[in-house]
């Protein structure tokens, strides 16, 4: 019984370990898009902004 335990304690363990790493690498995936949108709004930023005085 007591061996049982420690084994579904093990798996759990396992499981829980798998996740944090499926975590970090889906959030440094996340991550390196949020640059990405960051630097794809800036530039449309810029170009919005030239449009506006091209147009007065």
């Amino acid at each position: 019984m007591l061996n049982t335990a420690i084994s579904q304690v093990e798996r759990v363990t396992q499981h829980n370990t798998s996740n944090a790493h499926a975590s970090v690498a889906a959030s440094e995936e996340l991550n390196e898009m949020a640059k990405q949108l960051n630097n794809l709004l800036s530039s449309l930023i810029i170009l919005v902004g030239k449009g506006k005085d091209t147009e007065m």
